[in-house]
């Protein structure tokens, strides 16, 4: 499956060599990493200044586009919108069985992603 990565829960660009390492935001998961990569390009794809570039570390998750995971960060969203503490903890009790057998507990559509 084509990962859909997510900056700040499974895709991290810190400065080069800042971090060893860091878990992924839904699954938990050491995430890889390729390191002292130049970053040329600003946010929207336009080239930056010489002195504006710089080496950052890529971290990644493996598991990113598995459906599995995607239903996590979908209820991770749910967590952080309801205003129930029990929806809260009822969705995080699925999240870590989500986690657990890396299985979705429903089929997601297309406006959950």
């Amino acid at each position: 499956m084509q990962p859909t990565y997510r900056s700040g829960i499974d895709y991290f660009t810190p400065l080069a060599g800042t971090e060893k390492t860091i878990r992924c935001g839904a699954c938990q998961e050491e995430l890889d990493v390729q390191r002292d990569i130049l970053r040329t390009k600003g946010k929207f794809g336009n080239t930056l200044p010489e002195e504006l570039q710089h080496y950052e570390d890529i971290f990644t998750c493996r598991y990113s586009g598995e459906e599995w995971h995607s239903q996590i960060i979908a209820l991770l969203r749910e967590v952080d919108h309801t205003a129930s503490q029990k929806l809260a903890t009822l969705l995080e009790s699925e999240i870590v069985e989500i986690c657990r057998t890396r299985q979705t507990t429903k089929k997601l559509t297309g406006w959950q992603l």
